[in-house]
């Protein structure tokens, strides 16, 4: 249950119609209390408030019918202007950002201020009603005028806010906050505890079951904190053979769990909740996923149809970022254990290198033919280095940057090489450097 909710919030978060249907209907609502209090107070009270519109029955159908064609005339406009920009950035910034568009808060919020006041014009209009008995809602009337200037402010909000959301540098930042948040959310700051990394390992090949993927599709969610419970629960030990963002086949192993005669029906069922496939990738729990946006801009950037280096540079500064304060963080334990410290779940955990890996893979591939690129990897790569605590991270450091040495042996200018190798040789200089510090620290830290 708490992995369907966790992924009906993300979905209802990145739609594009959730916001224009609950202010819609919010202004539903609204008419029709409006138009209740209209009904119970007298019209000569009214008189008497300046704000308040006071004019006859035609007069009120006549603004009422404006304002009711004009919202849905605007609105249209505004959904096709919200398409360009979507074509727009799917062309030059990749299919996959398309999700900050149509999530934007700002964009669905003025779709829904215009379908809003649309909808409680109309309302009104039909309660507006010349018989024996003539009713005019003044109060309503007024407050469709009111929303009529709002929605006149939301427009020229609407405009600005386009004409900034498609310029590449602030896609650029908005995605890089989006990974910065993940990061704290994933990746959270505690004291290291690495005690659990030193129980012995479990075979689970020889007693287990293994729990079979039951349709083809992206890993959108893994309740852990599930599994463990499901776990203690029926007495299990799970190991999971995938983690958020992996595309499985129908048929593959998810899990592995044992003893095999405990896992029955019920378990099986509840197993199944706690891990949400879909049709594309999330970033709910993905961060690779989060760092492949960026990277996507990057690369395509790099594209001899586009051919924008400063937007590439400005995508692997952000990267950089989002590394240097993820070196910083403990990664997260992939042996889990019950409130008995009894082990319950081994997970496949994201570890620095695949982060690194995934974020200056592509780049180093499609950017090498550029000295710009190439250096800019380097320098961010020292850069990196200086927030990196463990050794291990290190050396995926130094691997990396090895690459970009070898990559780029054969594309670049005999002096443009030879700059390169002089910068590799201060990155691996600096590394050892650093690990050497490190291990001073630590054994200084240890005699003490």
């Amino acid at each position: 249950m708490r992995a369907w909710l966790t992924n009906l919030i993300e979905t209802l978060r990145s739609s594009f119609w959730f916001v224009p249907a609950l202010l819609t209907l919010t202004t539903v609502l609204l008419s029709f209390a409006t138009i209740a209090v209209d009904s119970a107070v007298r019209d000569r009270l009214l008189r008497h408030i300046p704000l308040i519109w006071i004019g006859g029955i035609e007069g009120a159908r006549q603004l009422l019918s404006t304002i009711a064609g004009s919202m849905i005339t605007v609105a249209g406009v505004v959904f096709s202007i919200t398409i360009v920009v979507l074509a727009l950035a799917s062309s030059q910034l990749g299919p996959r950002l398309l999700r900050k568009f149509t999530g934007n808060r700002g964009n669905q919020l003025v779709l829904g201020t215009f379908i809003s006041t649309f909808i409680y014009s109309v309302l009104v209009l039909r309660a507006t009603r010349d018989s024996a008995q003539t009713f005019v809602p003044y109060i309503s009337v007024t407050l469709a005028i009111l929303l009529a200037l709002l929605s006149v402010a939301v427009l020229i909000y609407f405009i600005h806010h386009v004409s900034e959301m498609i310029q590449a540098p602030t896609v650029i930042a908005m995605v890089a906050a989006e990974l910065d948040a993940k990061i704290d959310e994933l990746f959270p700051e505690r004291p290291e505890d690495k005690s659990s990394e030193n129980a012995p390992a479990e075979n689970l090949d020889s007693y287990g079951k293994r729990v079979l993927a039951w349709r083809s599709g992206y890993v959108q969610f893994i309740d852990d904190e599930g599994l463990i419970e499901i776990a203690a629960k029926n007495d299990l030990l799970l190991r999971l053979h995938c983690r958020p963002g992996r595309f499985v086949i129908e048929g593959e192993a998810l899990l592995t769990l044992g003893p095999a005669e405990r896992a029955g029906e019920k378990p099986l069922q509840s197993i199944h909740r706690s891990i949400i496939l879909g049709s594309e990738r999330t970033i709910t729990q993905d961060l690779e996923f989060a760092i492949s946006q960026l990277v996507e801009v990057a690369v395509r950037a790099l594209s001899p149809g586009i051919n924008d280096p400063f937007t590439a540079l400005s995508s692997i500064d952000w990267l950089a970022a989002a590394l240097c304060k993820l070196a910083k963080r403990p990664m997260p334990r992939y042996r889990r254990f019950d409130v008995d410290h009894k082990l319950r779940l081994i997970t496949d955990p994201l570890t620095f290198g695949n982060c690194l890996n995934a974020a200056f893979d592509q780049i180093i591939h499609y950017g090498q033919n550029n000295f710009a690129v190439v250096v800019r990897l380097l320098d961010v790569i020292e850069m990196i280095a200086e927030h990196a605590r463990r050794d291990a991270d290190r050396q995926v450091l130094l691997d990396q940057a090895t690459k970009i040495e070898d990559t780029t042996k054969k594309s670049l200018r005999p002096s443009e090489r030879r700059a390169v190798a002089e910068r590799f040789s201060a990155v691996r200089n600096r590394l050892g450097t650093l690990g050497r510090e490190q291990f001073l620290r630590s054994s200084v830290f240890s005699e003490g």
